[in-house]
């Protein structure tokens, strides 16, 4: 699942979604791959159907994605 506004990517084996909610969520691995390239991944996740609010259980960072060069 991914949020092209966020610019973030969610990719499990399972996904749970409840509309009244507003809540999409997994107890499997997960992987969180984030605009920048930056790659997180946690045992499970619960975020909002936007996500904007991913909660990842034990995250651990895999790759940190390349840094942004300021412009003078």
């Amino acid at each position: 699942m991914n949020n092209p506004t966020e610019g973030r990517t969610i990719k499990t084996s399972i996904l749970h979604y409840e509309q009244a909610a507003d809540r999409i969520w997994s107890d499997q691995p997960t992987e969180m791959i984030e605009a920048d390239g930056t790659v997180i991944k946690g045992t499970s996740f619960e975020s909002n159907t936007g996500m904007d609010r991913v909660d990842l259980t034990s995250p651990e960072m895999v790759r940190r994605g390349p840094r942004q060069q300021r412009e003078p």
